[in-house]
């Protein structure tokens, strides 16, 4: 039985001490900024840099293993807990998560001298971390109101000293975590059920709840106190006893107990929340009165929140409340309009508060307050009580709290009767309004939410006084159709039978017979489901318990993995194999989506004459559910590629590929629509194991993507031929570097560039050796006449050369104008295109997911002059998008345009092989794009 390579396991080393004041941690921990409290250093992918992200701790992409400095004595290197074969390093001083590789400059760019917090260096809980390549300069976080990247930069100012601060926070894989209501959180359903994530070892869990805090933090199994709810439980979920108390406050904690043999506890942190409150606050949407004193005395001053503090607290300001004229009609009145009919609950009263009030006395005393459904027909409240008089000081608080007792009203007068003076002038600081709620709010989804799983469950706040809930969904907002009733708050979308694709529309009516009214009408909502269902995107497998040959099995099996109960596999006996040798065993380089795709080798020259690989589901997955119609299926081969028929099967039922059999050896991802309803047999509502194979005679590789259900598949990219109408510059390189455009822009081999064999149907090649030799155009007029333009040409970049942001091509007049594209920034990483003509701080640029694989591929620059957009192609697929602020008729007439080399003198040469070298002048579509690429 073939043996797989074993995954490749990286010793942390912990550092012992390399800091007097700081003690570096010896497990995973958070990093947060100093300045920015609840900001923490997150690892987001391979391809983006790390950045501040607020409660970043709350994910593994916020959590950080420091280890041993990967080079230098006394350093320290930071290894991602969500990327265990990466480390941060910089690259031109931004700071990335980077594949772990061996050369020196990457090692000491992935490695930093701790040092004390430069905010405050007596502070032991602070640290700062100083670049070893580049000494002087520091971990630095960009300022508050920017994407909040990081840098590494010389500090001189207290906000640098700060930004460049910050300090450990700690993790603890024993403990609960990931609170559900969150920590400190506010209006919490009150039949809100309490989750968390279990601690790493946590056997069973004990729950403690209630709303003493002492209590909560001190009881143990031996002193319940009358709050450890749940002793043992094995679900990391609880339903508290009925419903929680209207804006009650509530503390809980979870101790989490070991599996046997030794059971330890380990306790728990102390979260809260408060339950939300019976009544909300409302703002009126209009204030009139009988009569203002001026223009900035006028009612609007009474909702505005004008005098108050962050406290609640109204100031003296006269101009911050409503003052009646002296001489205004009588009866004195002041008005409120509410966007709708409300169930109002209270109205605060911050009655008038002028400095010398109790002189005056403008504050009303002695009220008549009317309500209003439709502004005509008033109905005069009972019972309402003196409105206080206010103390004239800037920390005045409401004093008077007037019960509505749930009137139903759009509007609401108050009608002074008396003040505190005895006069006619009539004043008010500030009022509010608290309603009950009584229609369908805060749904969730959130209205205008997408990607919602079709079978999410539709949730939402009810109604106070609701019995049933009617719930209305349909596309077309203006014809919604009762689709159930329910007493719960909350719906399936798999009952309603919702599809892939759809936006939909809903409202819920909440309905109480015995009430008056009977029914209150919803809002009306949106969501937008799924575009697709995700058969497998190839983005969870490792190289660890996870592998992808463990789910995909192959011609040759694996040996199975004991520490993670994964038995052994003899293969299916096909050619097959899936897989890379060596880790990472998902493919990484020739992805469609995301940052993995599946490799999958076939070798047909003996044996059974087939390769297969097989996933079985478990349990069988239903292919009908949300109406998808569709599988759909990228692969891509390589050039190389031997012939053969790629097929799958579902269930057992084979499908051939039907497009053009040269697909298997194009280069380029192509998409496979399968009609599921022509597979009648294939039992789509238990699917159970699918199969990938390719028959025939050949061998080589198949990269597959992206296995997804639609209900209506997207349109494939067709292939359109560009023509020559708009081909300015072409150098196919048969043995010299002639322009066959026509147009005589002959380029000049510099120091020795030679030639070789290209690709099938390609003839010759242009070789650069990366030591000095490139291609010169004489392109300058050229290029100052675009104002779009299209570059594109066929590259095997050799991955292995040493060379720092080597060029595939580069035009422009020195380091301040030019216009390029790399095939990776520095040694290691991303490709990007740029245009400047203010050096490189003013590029409009775009980085593609990452380095140009090795092996030939087909790259392209496009640029959109109207629309002013850019776009990198590899292999026909757009990679990355953008906007420009630059043009190439911007830079003038380049003086050094050239193929291989930069304008930086420090920068590299390309080493490899370019063919096939294109200029347009326009933005070729992205079908013309394929066309080149092969796809004809």
């Amino acid at each position: 039985m073939y043996q797989k390579a074993a995954a490749w396991i990286i010793s942390l080393l912990l550092l012992v001490s390399t800091l007097e004041a700081q003690v570096i941690p010896k497990g995973p921990v958070s990093v947060e900024a100093y300045d920015m409290p609840g900001y923490f250093l997150v690892c987001r992918n391979t391809t983006q840099s790390v950045r501040l992200v607020q409660g970043g701790n709350e994910t593994q992409q916020g959590l950080w293993n420091i280890v041993q400095g990967l080079t230098g004595t006394g350093t320290v290197s930071f290894a991602p807990v969500a990327l265990p074969d990466h480390y941060m390093r910089h690259r031109s001083f931004v700071l990335y998560a980077d594949p772990a590789a061996t050369d020196n400059l990457y090692l000491n760019d992935a490695s930093f001298t701790p040092r004390p917090g430069l905010t405050n260096p007596n502070d032991p809980t602070l640290i700062s971390f100083e670049s070893l390549n580049y000494p002087g300069r520091f971990i630095i976080h960009g300022a508050p109101a920017t994407t909040i990247g990081f840098r590494i930069d010389p500090i001189s100012t207290d906000d640098e000293r700060a930004r460049a601060t910050f300090r450990f926070v700690g993790y603890n894989p024993e403990l609960a975590s990931k609170p559900a209501p969150a920590d400190k959180a506010t209006d919490v359903p009150r039949d809100t059920i309490l989750e968390w994530t279990a601690g790493q070892f946590a056997g069973t869990h004990d729950v403690y709840f209630g709303t003493d805090l002492d209590a909560v933090s001190t009881a143990t199994r031996a002193l319940p106190k009358g709050v450890l709810l749940s002793k043992g439980q094995a679900a990391p979920s609880f339903d508290p006893p009925g419903l929680l108390d209207w804006g009650q406050t509530y503390y809980w904690r979870i101790d989490e107990v070991n599996s046997t043999p030794d059971q330890t506890i380990f306790q728990g942190k102390v979260w809260t929340f408060t339950a939300e409150p019976y009544a909300y606050q409302i703002r009126p949407i209009a204030a009139t009165a009988s009569s203002s004193m001026n223009a900035s005395t006028g009612p609007d001053k009474t909702i505005d929140g004008s005098g108050l503090n962050a406290n609640d607290q109204h100031s003296t300001d006269v101009s911050a409340m409503w003052i009646s004229r002296k001489d205004g009609p009588q009866p004195t009145w002041i008005q409120y309009e509410f966007d709708k009919v409300y169930k109002l609950h209270q109205m605060w009263v911050w009655n008038s508060n002028q400095p010398i009030e109790e002189i005056i006395g403008f504050g009303i005393m002695d009220a008549k307050i009317e309500v209003s459904i439709d502004g005509s027909t008033w109905t005069e409240l009972p019972n309402i009580p003196q409105f206080a008089q206010a103390t004239g000081m800037n920390d005045y608080l409401h004093n008077t709290t007037i019960d509505l007792n749930g009137a139903l009203a759009k509007y609401l007068k108050i009608t002074a009767l008396s003040n505190w003076g005895g006069g006619t002038q009539y004043s008010l600081s500030e009022v509010r309004f608290f309603q009950v709620p009584t229609r369908a709010f805060n749904p969730t989804p959130a209205s205008g939410a997408t990607g919602i799983a079709v079978d999410a469950t539709l949730n939402w706040r009810p109604g106070r006084d609701a019995v049933r809930h009617e719930v209305y969904l349909g596309t077309d907002p203006n014809a919604l159709q009762l689709a159930t009733t329910v007493t719960d708050h909350k719906v399936g979308l798999a009952s309603l039978a919702a599809e892939y694709d759809r936006t939909y529309y809903w409202k819920v009516n909440e309905v109480n017979d015995a009430a008056t009214p009977a029914s209150w009408e919803g809002d009306l909502w949106s969501f937008s489901t799924l575009p697709y269902a995700v058969v497998d995107n190839f983005e969870t497998y490792n190289d660890q318990c996870n592998r992808i040959f463990f789910t995909w099995i192959d011609g040759y099996g694996h040996s199975g993995s004991q520490d993670c109960a994964v038995p052994p596999s003899s293969g299916n006996g096909t050619g097959s194999t899936v897989g890379n040798l060596n880790p990472p065993f998902a493919e990484r380089a020739n992805v469609h989506s995301g940052s993995q795709a599946m490799p999958f080798w076939y070798d047909n020259t003996s044996g059974p004459g087939i390769s297969e690989t097989v996933r079985t589901f478990t349990p069988a997955q239903d292919w009908t559910t949300g109406s998808v119609k569709t599988l759909v299926l990228f692969f891509k081969g390589d050039v190389t590629n031997g012939p053969g028929q790629v097929y799958l099967k579902i269930n057992g039922t084979k499908v051939n590929y039907p497009g053009n059999a040269n697909d298997l050896a194009t280069g380029l991802w192509n998409q496979w629509d399968v009609d599921l309803a022509s597979l009648p047999g294939a039992n789509l509502k238990a699917v159970s194991t699918l199969t990938i194979g390719v028959s025939g005679s050949g061998k080589g590789v198949l990269y597959v993507d992206d296995i997804r259900l639609y209900r209506a598949a997207p349109e494939p990219t067709l292939p359109t031929d560009p023509g020559t109408g708009a081909l300015v510059a072409y150098y196919p390189f048969e043995g010299d570097a002639k322009d066959l455009s026509g147009k005589g822009y002959h380029g000049q081999l510099i120091n020795d560039a030679t030639f070789t064999d290209s690709m099938p149907q390609l003839g010759r090649a242009l070789l650069l050796d990366g030591v000095n030799d490139y291609v010169e155009l004489p392109i300058g007029n050229l290029i100052s006449t675009l104002e779009s333009i299209t570059v594109c040409t066929w590259v095997n970049f050799d991955t292995t050369s040493s060379g720092s942001w080597v060029r595939i091509f580069d035009f422009g007049t020195g380091t301040d104008k030019y216009m390029f594209m790399t095939p990776r920034q520095g040694t290691t990483g991303a490709m990007r295109f740029a245009i400047t003509i203010g050096s490189n701080t003013a590029e409009s640029g775009m980085n593609g997911p990452r380095t140009l694989p090795a092996g030939w591929h087909h790259v392209a620059a496009v640029i959109d002059g109207a629309a002013r957009t850019m776009r990198i192609y590899v292999d026909g697929e757009v990679v990355a998008s953008g906007t420009t602020a630059v043009l190439p008729k911007d830079l003038g007439v380049t003086t050094q345009n050239w193929l291989g080399r930069s304008q930086w003198s420090g920068d590299g040469y390309y080493q490899g092989l370019i063919d096939d070298f294109r200029i347009y002048n326009k933005a070729l579509s992205t079908s013309e794009i394929r066309y080149l690429g092969g796809d004809r």
